[in-house]
């Protein structure tokens, strides 16, 4: 496990889920390394929400807000890679 991955490991042990969820979206891991992340408490909840790279809380609270919908599945396919690339113009100007 990288000093990377361990750092939030040990986040989950002692901060709150807000916490670990901006530093997990933050870090922009690699699938490859996510999979290396336990599945289990407040990380694996957080992991089983998404951990597609935001740059702020309030990215985070909408992110979170679209993917409690019903179509939250639908919205994942769209976006899942998609957030990983340079954003688009359209999405810098609501930055």
């Amino acid at each position: 496990m990288t000093p990377r991955l361990r750092t939030i490991v040990d986040l989950s042990k002692t901060e709150d889920e807000a916490t670990v969820t901006r530093a997990l979206r933050q870090a922009k891991f690699s699938e490859r390394e996510l999979a290396l992340l336990p599945r289990t408490g407040m990380l694996g909840r957080i992991l089983n929400l998404s951990a597609a790279p935001t740059r702020s809380h309030p990215e985070d609270f909408v992110l979170n807000l679209v993917l409690a919908l019903p179509v939250h599945r639908l919205v994942r396919a769209f976006v899942g890679e998609d957030l990983r690339a340079d954003p688009t113009p359209e999405v810098e100007v609501l930055a």
